[in-house]
C-alpha cells in the first residue's frame, strides 16, 4: 500500500490537515500521521475525526507507538495510519 507521510506541528490546523487527508485518500492513497507530543496527538486525533464529521469519509484508522533518539534523548510519538475503508 502506497501512502503519504505527513509531519503533524503544534501549528497544524486540524481542519486543513483533515482536507488533506481527505485528498489523498480519494486518490487511493494511505496517509500516515507522525506526531511527537501531546499537542500533535491531539492535533492528528481531531483532523482523523473531522475526515467523519466534515467529509463523512468512510476510513480506517490504526495508531502504533515510535521512538526516535536524538542525542542522548529518547523521543516518543504515534503514528495514525488512515485508508479508505474499503482498501
Amino acid at each position: 500500500m502506497e501512502y503519504k507521510e505527513l509531519k503533524v506541528s503544534k501549528t497544524t490546523d486540524p481542519k486543513k490537515l483533515a482536507g488533506t487527508i481527505k485528498h489523498y485518500i480519494r486518490s487511493g492513497r494511505a496517509c500516515r500521521l507522525a506526531a511527537m507530543g501531546p499537542k500533535t496527538i491531539v492535533i492528528s486525533a481531531k483532523s482523523v475525526a473531522l475526515l467523519k464529521t466534515l467529509f463523512d469519509l468512510k476510513y480506517t484508522c490504526t495508531i502504533s507507538y515510535f521512538d526516535v533518539r536524538k542525542g542522548d534523548h529518547k523521543i516518543s510519538g504515534l503514528h495514525f495510519v488512515i485508508k479508505d475503508s474499503l482498501i
